[in-house]
């Protein structure tokens, strides 16, 4: 739920270490044709195509084609046996529908419990890929719009920004413990939303996101070229080295 423009006026010293130090864009597109709704841009987001093959065009996931569009986890799990997966979210439908099948899972908790869990997930198993969704920031945007003058908006986009930096951190001292160890972490929106509060549509407003990358062998700087939020499990799967299913 971080619109651009929002991202820009907030107030936020790690995402913006993160673009200081890795690749970014803020004019990313979270949608190509499919509603701008939760159900759909997760299902993207992580299966790397759109609801025109994953099926998914609502919050229920009726019609999904998982099977025969996997999500990323599922894919480095089959070129990977014995990879170690995790998915800690909010929104607990997402665990429900979308990754299924994973090593650690935890879902409905608040977004602070997300950072807490992912903290003691990155420190007892350093996960072969890991996937946290925060989901305080939409809340924020439904009830007072998600546009740059709700302070309450940013504020929360200052909260989100806090749980970044311990995640941050977490993975600094793993390095440190580990250091033939890689990372790379990817930061993404599901969508934007109007100064109304509403999100679905295909308003710029709805669809523009921020596109964030940071890690070993990122190079850093702004993406000129037109991102997509289904650009990053496949980015994901490139840096892991695991081929790309056309």
């Amino acid at each position: 739920g971080l619109r651009a423009d929002s991202c820009v006026a907030a107030k936020h010293p790690h995402l913006d270490d993160v673009m200081q130090r890795g690749a970014y864009s803020l004019a990313a597109v979270s949608s190509k044709g499919q509603p701008t709704v939760s159900g759909p841009s997760w299902s993207s987001l992580l299966t790397g195509v759109w609801s025109s093959q994953h099926g998914v065009t609502n919050n229920d996931f009726t019609g999904h084609r998982f099977t025969d569009y996997p999500n990323f986890l599922v894919r480095i799990e089959a070129h990977r046996p014995g990879a170690f997966t995790a998915s800690i979210v909010n929104w607990a439908p997402i665990n429900q529908h979308i990754l299924t099948r994973v090593d650690y899972e935890k879902r409905g908790l608040k977004d602070v419990e997300v950072t807490e869990e992912a903290v003691r997930c990155i420190r007892e198993h350093g996960p072969h890929a890991l996937f946290l969704q925060y989901d305080e920031l939409d809340g924020a945007g439904h009830k007072a719009g998600y546009h740059p003058a709700n302070a309450a908006y940013l504020e929360t986009v200052a909260m989100i920004d806090r749980q970044v930096g311990t995640i941050l951190a977490a993975v600094t001292d793993r390095k440190a413990a580990h250091p033939t160890e890689e990372w790379l972490l990817i930061i993404v929106s599901d969508h934007g939303g109007t100064a109304a509060g509403k999100h679905g549509g295909q308003s710029p407003e709805e669809i523009i996101v921020p596109w964030l990358l940071m890690g070993d062998g990122v190079l850093p700087g702004k993406i000129e070229a037109t991102v997509y939020n289904v650009d990053a499990p496949v980015t994901a799967l490139a840096w892991l080295g695991i081929p790309i299913d056309p």
